[in-house]
């Protein structure tokens, strides 16, 4: 700030100091083709200045020294290199600050794909910052969306190749988008923060029409909405609203409640049922197709809204602070709960699979409960968040705080997730781990599977497509 006022606005996410880190050169196979280093930079205090990669053989000789270009505020990347034949090496990331300061991070490889099932066929970048937005590959396209709390023009819808990783065309928005994309029938819907609703053409990112729903009213808008049967249920309070897909027309707008503030899960719906919530408010659950609100719950911690609701059959499963409930879908009656040592105040919304209840939670990375007992499976630990974004989650507890705010996916008879570690990780049934992957940067979205193929989007704006 000056004597005129606000002159510029930079995010600065804590609490980082030197955070460096190479991504496994490995992951990208053992082909003859030309590679790219990837290194992953942030430090809370300092502006990187430059970034230069120092490549050194078994015997010390140097290999290369390579100046890389900077993709966003976290990430780094050289231009094509050929491909290092050695079969061990050490890599020097080289790093100087802007006032003056430099660092240097070593790390050693093996230099063989043997070590990693998944590799990483292409990288891309959507230019900003993403929050909660998955991949989503449809019609030959991934799309992804970034957000930009200092509004410095960085908020966009950007189509990637599916083979290639190249941005295709990029539509521009007037806020931040922070929560999942949606799309049926050629079109892409989304929501900004101010409320603003958009469907475009997949193919061309061309705008087909544009409600702004909540007229830019605080607080933000931070809730994933979801199309069915050709309508886009987006929006809450007083604006939660219901839109043909096609054409915007307003079919219903919620009249039966207001407050508190946009969850930030993701709405729910089923073919006749719409489950969301207001943070320090209520679990609402709405007729679908009139709007008509059913029920709602808050006591035993459940008015504090982060994550969505699974249903199941006449079972709705959903969280609430350090408690696991499940209600009867037509009435909101409780059937069973459960409390735990774990807080659920994530944006993950619970997923079942077989007979198992699988929930990320703020501190102690993923569990599975048996979904009809509620009892304790197996509890997965991730290592400690880069960003703190769970409430009231801080390093000043001196414990591990080991936070997952995306749902696990699964793949064959795997799970597969990300989480605020910035590792990729792949466990098996019985949550033991399989396979991780260091990205270095927090990872807040859902992880994509399509045809054994997993995209991943970083919190840097980094999208990853790896194939097994």
């Amino acid at each position: 700030m000056t004597k005129d006022g606000v002159t510029d606005v930079v995010p600065k996410y804590s609490n980082l100091n030197d955070h460096i880190q190479l991504i496994d050169p490995a992951l990208q196979g053992s082909s003859k083709d030309k590679i790219h280093f990837h290194v992953q930079v942030y430090d809370s205090n300092r502006e990187v200045k430059s970034v230069h990669v120092r490549v050194l053989d078994d015997k010390g000789q140097q290999l290369l020294l390579e100046p890389l270009k900077a993709l966003s505020d976290w990430s780094w990347e050289s231009q094509p290199i050929l491909k290092l034949t050695n079969k061990s090496f050490t890599a020097f990331i080289e790093v100087e600050y802007n006032d003056g300061t430099q660092s240097i991070k070593k790390q050693n490889f093996e230099g063989n794909d043997k070590k990693h099932d998944l590799q990483l066929k292409w990288t891309g970048n959507l230019a900003g910052n993403s929050w909660k937005v998955s991949p989503l590959v449809v019609e030959g396209l991934v799309l992804g969306a970034t957000f930009d709390d200092g509004g410095n023009g960085k908020s966009h819808i950007t189509a990637l190749g599916e083979k290639s990783g190249k941005t295709l065309w990029t539509f521009t928005t007037a806020n931040s988008i922070k929560q999942k994309l949606r799309y049926e029938n050629g079109i892409v819907a989304a929501t900004d923060v101010a409320g603003n609703a958009y469907a475009l053409e997949a193919k061309t990112g061309k705008l087909i029409w544009k409600k702004e729903l909540s007229q830019g009213s605080l607080p933000s808008f931070v809730t994933a909405g979801v199309i069915y049967d050709g309508a886009y249920y987006t929006g809450y309070g007083s604006y939660l609203t219901a839109l043909d897909l096609k054409t915007g027309q307003e079919l219903w707008r919620n009249k039966d409640w207001n407050g508190g503030e946009a969850m930030p899960g993701e709405i729910t719906v089923t073919e006749d049922m719409l489950f969301t919530g207001a943070n320090w408010n209520s679990l609402f659950a709405h007729d679908r197709k009139s709007g008509k609100l059913l029920w709602k719950k808050n006591e035993d911690g459940l008015r504090f809204r982060s994550g969505g609701a699974a249903v199941i059959g006449q079972e709705v499963y959903v969280t609430g602070l350090n408690t696991v409930f499940v209600l009867d879908k037509l009435t909101g009656n409780v059937l069973r709960k459960k409390s735990f040592d774990y807080d659920f105040k994530v944006m993950a919304t619970p997923v079942i699979r077989d007979n198992q209840l699988i929930l990320s939670t703020s501190g102690h990375g993923v569990i599975a409960l048996n979904k009809n007992t509620l009892d304790e499976n197996w509890n997965f630990m991730t290592k400690e968040a880069l960003i703190y974004t769970s409430s009231y989650s801080s390093p000043d507890q001196n414990k591990l705080v080991a936070t997952v705010e995306a749902a696990v996916q699964y793949i064959g008879d795997d799970f597969i997730f990300a989480a605020s570690d910035g590792y990729l990780y792949r466990l098996d049934k019985n949550g033991n781990l399989k396979e991780e992957i260091n990205i270095g940067v927090p990872i807040l979205a859902e992880v994509t599977v399509k045809d054994n193929i997993i995209y991943v989007t970083d919190f840097a704006g980094n999208v990853y497509c790896f194939k097994q």
